[in-house]
């Protein structure tokens, strides 16, 4: 959870409490703020050198930088819902880039650029 997401929540939750308006709700209040804070996709960014790009241009590999906090740098493939963000690319180009981490290990490009 986000600091500044779980910082409001406890603020929420003191507040429900010292107004009497929390008690049994409480747990309920948290699972449900956690659930929310869980299911959107979280972005991360690095930089890094493309290694290919297939002809259908639904995925490109990159080699990239440590992304601190996320995954060690390495060489692995991000996928795009938008073949268009991959035009004027090529293997060898130096990118700095933005994707989102979804459910089963499956990185999207949000955006991307030399």
């Amino acid at each position: 959870m986000h600091a500044l997401t779980a910082l409001g929540l406890v603020l929420c939750l003191s507040a429900a409490d010292v107004l009497g308006c929390g008690g049994s709700n409480r747990d309920e209040q948290i699972a449900a703020a956690t659930e929310a804070e869980e299911s959107e996709p979280r972005t991360w960014s690095s930089r890094g050198q493309i290694t290919a790009i297939p002809e259908a241009k639904d995925r490109v590999t990159i080699a990239h930088e440590d992304i601190e906090g996320y995954m060690p740098a390495m060489t692995m493939p991000f996928f795009t819902d938008d073949p268009a963000v991959l035009e004027g690319l090529a293997a060898g180009d130096t990118v700095e880039f933005t994707f989102r981490a979804e459910e089963g290990g499956r990185h999207v490009i949000v955006s991307i650029q030399k």
